[in-house]
């Protein structure tokens, strides 16, 4: 039996090269720190500190869909801080919460969704405010990147008019100031050949690259909160990592606050801090990576981390003694 310690170390091992900027290799014939060293350089990370207010407090957050027969409950009860420059995940399989929480939050549920409790943000509860209001803050103080970048785009117009309009509209720029800056955020997330690409529509563009649209319309205006739902569902593994290794430079650069939405546990433990694991809309476990995927306390937190490809490859390959043989 393997050790699962083993693959959280190699996930973590491979965000801290990201992070030094030297890129780790899968096949690489370095040792691996050893766990508690890698912990120790997470929580000396700033935004671990727990010194600075939230950016981002959630208390009691509740959704739930009127239909034809009956309310269905889609969230229930949820509470998480997340800390300026800080990390947060929602992990759990499809139907768990996760997009309903994270749209909740963004105030673009549909007419028949009931939310209640508070997500306070500057001061104000974002779940009261009206739409209007909501408006001014999407996009330039709170941005989502939406997992379907194909449905998020629109197809009758230029992906470079649908940058520059980010800069036109929402910071008011001139349509040749906002040309330049769509121009400059679009090389700047890896489009490729940009001034023929700009005056392409997204249906011409791979599945990859539109993903980076989405990214470079989420920051072009620097928001303090970025929302990622499922970034790289549908696109194939080295395609995955470069939009992952995009959103992570984002989130350090910035100084960033990062949700990510995600159902896959290697992702998670390569881009995050803390981890929320959801089920049937509740929050059932949270905390730190190492705690949560190491020592976990709830049933379908275990379930999950035995069901993962990763974990079990490690339980296949690896030595030692697994977590049933610990307990």
């Amino acid at each position: 039996m393997g050790d699962p310690r083993s693959w959280l170390c190699r996930s973590l091992a491979r965000r801290a090269s990201k992070a030094r900027g030297t890129g780790t290799s899968t096949t690489s014939s370095r040792p691996v720190p050893p766990i508690q060293e890698l912990v120790r350089a997470e929580m000396s990370d700033p935004g671990m500190t727990g010194l600075e207010p939230a950016v981002l407090d959630v208390r009691d957050l509740s959704v739930r869909f009127a239909t034809a027969s009956g309310d269905v409950p889609a969230v229930k009860n949820i509470s998480f801080q997340v800390p300026p420059g800080g990390s947060l995940a929602l992990l759990g399989e499809s139907g768990s919460g996760k997009t309903a929480t994270a749209r909740a939050l963004m105030g673009i549920l549909d007419d028949s969704a009931v939310v209640s409790g508070s997500a306070i943000y500057d001061g104000r509860n974002l779940l009261e405010l009206t739409d209007k209001q909501m408006q001014r803050i999407r996009g330039t103080e709170i941005a989502m990147i939406f997992q379907d970048a194909q449905s998020a785009l629109n197809p009758a117009f230029t992906v470079g008019w649908q940058v520059a309009e980010v800069f036109r509209k929402r910071a008011g720029l001139s349509r040749s100031e906002a040309r330049t800056r769509a121009f400059d955020t679009l090389r700047g997330v890896g489009i490729p050949d940009i001034d023929r690409r700009f005056s392409q529509y997204p249906h011409q563009y791979s599945g990859g690259m539109r993903q980076r649209v989405l990214i470079a319309i989420a920051l072009a205006l620097e928001p303090r909160i970025l929302i990622a739902d499922e970034p790289t569902t549908a696109l194939d593994a080295t395609i995955e990592a470069q939009i992952l290794d995009l959103i992570r430079t984002a989130h350090s650069a910035s100084n960033t606050a990062l949700v990510l939405i995600s159902h896959d546990l290697g992702v998670v433990a390569e881009m995050v801090d803390r981890v929320i694991v959801m089920n049937h809309g509740e929050m059932v476990e949270e905390g730190s990576i190492e705690d949560v995927y190491l020592r976990p306390n709830h049933p379908y937190t275990q379930a999950l981390l035995e069901a993962s490809p990763s974990f079990i490859g490690t339980r296949a390959h690896g030595s030692g003694t697994g977590r049933k043989e610990e307990s």
